[in-house]
């Protein structure tokens, strides 16, 4: 009998990962608050089924900014249906996630979309028992010359660009291109200006242009549609059925190319659309890429309620959904919307500005950007968290010109926000100049905030040590580590017998004033420099390994009293924002937890927290679950995953939050809290359910240090299964139940 329970339990588990790879709706959508979203990691889409008939889906991509520096759609496609396929009854739109496709199935019509895992190319297929016209249309909204104006609440959508005085000019946003090209719809934006050369000039960088190009000069992105078998070309932005047909269907290229003209966009673009796959090679191609995504980890909850563990494993699995969606493109995930932002009004009635706005803009916030990056270890989700090295990798040659031309110091510098190019955006560095030297920084919120350097540097050791990546070592983690610690030592540690002084700095945006040694660059240090020294013998050279000793010796303790941790060793208590910076200590640097012997003083800190918070960026979850406060870990949670807008109806759109919807902050805060709460790894040990309701149940599988994976269902206060870790080394792993 208690075996036979058992496997109940365990096929009920199988049962609930499956259940909850579907998203299903009983009714169209009357816009697109209430749209799916759809992916491959770089081209993205909003789709939706209007109660007229109409396909709608907006068309995204990670690489297509704009000169303004805005991240924008490509366009909008409909495809309409006559006639209307949609009844009051016997209506559902599907999106499966296990296999990577949304679908819509009416009582005579079936309608398919997906994104191809391997190629920026949307197929669109429609097979109905009654013939129907269809249509396919594409959609601009950007239709005339648009200057950036100050002042007005739109460029609360233009961060870098807000209050530009009159002296600097306007950055214009042009129309869409609809090009008139034989058989096909062709539709694109053209960046004719550019923020880069004149940001450069502004901030007086010496960045040599061959080593750093101009990422916005002659960007061109946009839609291709060509003609299929049915279909003839009414006007440059319509295709329609000749006659009514029993099936269709179409391709959509989604590209993005710094190409010399429109033309050779087109000519690239055409080119995709030649070599596309047949649907059903990329169909076939694209659920097993979603198969063997599903396969790599997963975290399945239930609870005595039944209720509150579907939601909670929901949000965790759509989530990882909504991360692959945007996770594979050539920059990284935007905290503030994803791929997935839909027309601003839906929002805010107050913004009717758009699909295209997203409130904090263009900029990447390294506090907000890397919170999406954390959980992908544990998930194994490692090839996404490329795109993030890769920016902040391919914009060391700025990073270095801060350091030389801002402090005359040798290494790099990050800047906290900074443009997809690295540098600060102008606003932040400061219009107006008066008084200031070359290099202050104007916005005294992130002026001295130098963390971005040592957690950078953290999460890339985390993908080595889950990797064992030696090449990502060699090339990326250890020549990057090397300027982003020269820094420090050389503008902090000039005398080099003796501990760094770090200042002037500050205790993240909350403190301000006459702080030394703030606690998040400090407790960076430390887990930076340790990590690098503990890397396998032979990826440092001598040199290497003696100068990171040294700095080591030389690092300032992590700012503490006899009984609890402080945001800095001294610091105006005056506070600017509402930030826990004591609290970092724990997440993201985990130096202390609640294995270690000062889990004392992380206590009190969390528990004397000046602001007590679960929503957007706010890390209370993943520290409590860190120091294994279970109830805390667990109410936060539950309080995460009833923040949702009520205009939007997906699941897992949360926010806005501090910033826009989807709030992708939330969204990694709250599966790196689930994470932690079933399983933590310190020096080899793995610790399973340390933050995890004793009344609970979970099956999980997750990954660990060392390319290990573990394993394991808990339920009714017992391992239905012996935990056991596998793969590469695991023999060096020790599991502590």
């Amino acid at each position: 009998m208690k075996q036979l329970l058992s496997l109940m339990i365990l096929l009920q588990f199988a049962l609930s990962i499956r259940a909850q790879s579907t998203v299903t709706w009983n009714e169209p959508s009357l816009n697109a608050a209430a749209s799916m979203p759809i992916g491959n990691g770089e081209v993205g889409a909003n789709v939706w089924m209007q109660p007229d008939g109409t396909l709608s889906f907006y068309v995204s991509r990670t690489d297509s900014w704009a000169g303004s520096g805005r991240l924008m759609k490509l366009g909008r496609v409909d495809i309409s249906l006559s006639p209307n396929p949609v009844t009051n009854g016997d209506f559902v739109q599907c999106l499966n996630t296990a296999d990577g496709v949304y679908e819509v199935k009416m009582p005579t019509c079936e309608l398919k979309l997906f994104v191809d895992a391997e190629s920026p190319v949307i197929y669109v297929s429609g097979k109905s028992k009654t013939k129907v016209n269809v249509k396919a249309a594409t959609v601009s909204w950007r239709k005339e010359t648009k200057t950036v104006k100050p002042g007005s609440a739109e460029m609360r959508g233009f961060w870098g660009l807000q209050d530009i005085p009159d002296s600097v000019g306007r950055i214009e946003e042009h129309a869409d291109i609809i090009l008139n090209k034989p058989n096909a719809l062709a539709t694109c934006y053209r960046n004719q200006n550019s923020l880069y050369p004149f940001t450069l000039q502004f901030q007086q960088l010496n960045v040599d242009a061959a080593t750093n190009r101009d990422m916005y000069k002659d960007r061109t992105f946009g839609l291709y549609i060509p003609q299929a078998n049915s279909f003839v070309k009414q006007n440059d932005t319509l295709l329609s059925t000749t006659n009514p047909v029993h099936a269709f269907d179409l391709k959509v290229i989604a590209y993005t190319a710094q190409c010399a003209s429109t033309e050779a966009w087109y000519t690239q673009a055409k080119q995709i659309a030649d070599r596309a796959k047949s649907e059903a090679k990329a169909l076939k191609q694209t659920k097993k890429w979603w198969n063997d995504y599903w396969k790599r980890s997963h975290i399945v909850v239930s609870t005595p309620d039944q209720v509150t563990g579907e939601r909670i494993t929901e949000a965790y699995n759509l989530q990882k959904w909504v991360s692959a969606c945007a996770g594979r493109g050539n920059y990284p995930i935007k905290f503030n919307g994803s791929l997935f932002t839909v027309d601003a009004v839906h929002t805010d009635k107050d913004r009717d500005f758009g699909p295209d706005f997203r409130l904090w803009g263009e900029c990447f916030w390294w506090q907000n950007t890397r919170l999406m990056y954390h959980p992908m270890l544990a998930a194994g989700n490692f090839e996404m968290m490329l795109p993030l090295f890769e920016m902040y990798k391919k914009n060391m040659p700025v990073f270095k010109a801060i350091s030389s031309d801002f402090y005359g110091v040798e290494g790099a510098s990050i800047p906290e926000t900074m443009l997809p190019f690295g540098t600060y955006s102008c606003r932040d560095y400061g219009w107006d100049r008066t008084g200031k030297t070359k290099g202050e920084v104007n916005n005294t919120y992130i002026r001295y905030m130098y963390n971005p350097n040592v957690e950078l540097i953290c999460l890339m050791l985390d993908y080595y040590n889950y990797t064992g990546d030696e090449t990502f070592a060699k090339e990326t983690l250890i020549p990057m580590s090397k300027e982003l610690l020269l820094y420090f030592d050389s503008r902090f540690g000039k005398e080099k017998s003796a501990a760094l002084k770090i200042t002037p700095t500050q205790s993240l945006e909350t403190y301000w004033d006459g702080v030394i040694n703030d606690l998040p660059t400090v407790a960076g240090l430390h887990a930076s420099v340790s990590g690098l020294l503990s890397l396998p013998q032979g990826l440092l050279n001598e040199a290497e390994a003696a100068w990171l000793s040294n700095l080591q010796k030389r690092l300032p303790a992590i700012p503490s009293n006899d009984t609890t941790f402080l945001p800095a060793e001294i610091y105006d208590p005056k506070r600017s924002n509402v930030e826990n910076p004591e609290l970092y200590v724990m997440f993201p640097f985990r130096q202390c937890n609640f294995s270690t012997p000062d889990r004392a003083k992380g206590v009190k800190a969390f528990n004397e927290r000046k602001v007590k918070g679960h929503q957007g960026w706010y890390q209370d979850g993943q520290q409590a679950a860190i120091l294994g406060l279970t109830d805390d870990a667990r109410d936060n949670i539950l309080k995460k995953i009833d923040n949702k807008h009520p205009n939007h109806k997906f699941p897992v759109f949360w926010g806005p939050n501090f910033d826009w919807l989807p709030d992708q902050d939330i969204a990694g805060n709250y599966m790196q809290t689930l994470q932690d709460m079933v399983m933590q790894t310190y020096d080899g040990t793995v610790y399973l359910l340390p933050a995890f309701p004793k009344d609970w149940n979970v099956d999980f599988k997750l990954y660990t240090p060392a390319g290990c994976t573990v394993e394991g269902q808990w339920a009714k206060g017992q391992w239905l299964a012996q935990p056991k870790a596998k793969g590469r080394n695991s023999a060096k792993i020790t599991i502590r139940k």
